[in-house]
């Protein structure tokens, strides 16, 4: 059986010009540490594919007003992961994911795994910052990171801001 851990982070840009502005970013890695696919929600309601400039190999863009993930949306990223991932009759695959409602909530999700020989484990709401393996060892790193570095490039560009483009 493979392993993979799925993993979403909203990632907020605090400055001036965009306050608030969300971006959610799905994420996947196997237990050997591989990464599968990325998928990114912009808050926007039509395609811009200049916001996927520079992204990771392999990743890709929906849109949503909110930029937060939401049942359709997981869906997408979900057909894409069955497609990477393989499972099969004699090698299913494991995905743990968080109990978010995006994940857990659709009837529709669970038919499409089970007929994919997909098996999920969902984290209790609210728990994946201490359980799961890829919000502990890459996420939370992943994110300080990233406000380092927006506060450096803030620093040397003043009056500038960091946008999503």
């Amino acid at each position: 059986m493979s392993l993979f851990f799925a993993a979403k982070k909203k990632v907020v840009t605090l400055t001036p010009a965009e306050r608030g502005v969300l971006l959610t970013a799905e994420t996947c890695v196997n237990a050997a540490g591989n990464f599968l696919l990325s998928m990114f929600v912009f808050p926007r309601k039509k395609e811009n594919s200049l916001l996927m400039n520079d992204a990771p190999p392999g990743s890709f863009a929906v849109y949503h007003e909110s930029g937060w993930i939401n049942k359709e949306t997981f869906l997408v990223w979900f057909k894409t992961f069955i497609e990477h991932s393989n499972p099969g009759p004699k090698q299913p695959v494991l995905l743990i994911i968080n109990g978010h409602n995006s994940h857990t909530k659709s009837l529709e999700l669970v038919n499409l795994a089970r007929a994919n020989n997909v098996v999920l484990l969902c984290y209790p709401p609210h728990t994946t910052q201490r359980l799961q393996p890829l919000d502990v060892s890459f996420m939370a790193p992943l994110s300080t990171f990233y406000e380092q570095e927006t506060r450096k490039w803030l620093i040397n560009h003043p009056g500038r801001c960091v946008t999503i483009y």
